[in-house]
């Protein structure tokens, strides 16, 4: 099948779609140890109006190292979703590190990378994490990547869902699981003790403040109150160091 882009539309979804949901469980199982950053949260695209894929389910997040299994496995993830995106669906890859995008069509062009202007995590060494789209009609939805690809690995590891956080970029009046997950993460750290909504009001903005206050060692950015790439860095850096601490 040859995608075309297809965006977000104007009308958010009720859940993550079943594509995502099997891309996400086959990376989690083929490239283990890296953190499940969330998959459908209702908000807008960072810095403008319309919609982000995430509010359609049909985006996730993946952080690949620091923890995760590390850079080589993010390229071979790329790489292997690239060679088989029309028999998967995958329409999008977003590099943060690498500061590129891959869309399975461009005007003029077909598939292929664009490089992007630095910000919001883009060109961040820090930033270890991919961002995946899958397309409306991709195979996905209606079968396993197994099913799909013949002769692909099987991602068949025990997935470890202890270290947890949620997509970067919730701010105020966000809402949706995303946000939930970040309550019981300030929750679990003492931050927040109001209830667990998945609605970001100001009793959890005020608690992702005090939060980035204590992250200002592991480089979180100003306390500002958003769940933004640098804080999610600076929290994940904080993660890590304590399972080093932990195995010493």
């Amino acid at each position: 099948m040859t995608l075309n882009y297809v965006g977000a539309g104007t009308t958010p979804s009720a859940g993550p779609t079943p594509g995502i949901e099997n891309w996400t469980r086959y990376v989690l199982g083929r490239w283990p140890g890296g953190m499940d950053l969330g998959t459908w949260t209702v908000r807008t695209i960072r810095g403008g109006e319309s919609l982000s894929v995430h509010a359609v389910g049909r985006a996730w997040d993946w952080r690949y190292a620091d923890p995760g299994p590390g850079r080589q496995s993010a390229d071979e993830a790329i790489g292997f979703a690239i060679d088989n995106h029309e028999s998967l669906g995958i329409q999008a890859i977003h590099d943060y590190v690498n500061c590129t995008i891959w869309r399975c069509s461009r005007p003029g062009s077909g598939p292929g990378w664009k490089r992007q202007p630095p910000g919001d995590g883009m060109g961040g060494a820090w930033a270890k994490w991919l961002h995946w789209e899958v397309h409306p009609e991709a195979g996905l939805h209606t079968a396993t990547v197994e099913q799909l690809v013949g002769d692909a690995p099987r991602g068949d590891h025990p997935v470890d869902q202890s270290a947890s956080l949620p997509a970067p970029w919730l701010r105020r009046r966000d809402r949706g699981p995303g946000v939930e997950h970040l309550q019981h993460v300030l929750t679990f750290w003492g931050y927040y003790s109001s209830a667990c909504d998945g609605d970001l009001g100001s009793h959890t903005e005020d608690a992702i403040k005090r939060w980035q206050h204590d992250l200002a060692p592991f480089n979180g950015g100003p306390a500002d109150g958003e769940f933004g790439p640098k804080t999610h860095a600076a929290a994940a850096a904080f993660y890590a160091a304590l399972n080093r601490m932990e195995a010493a």
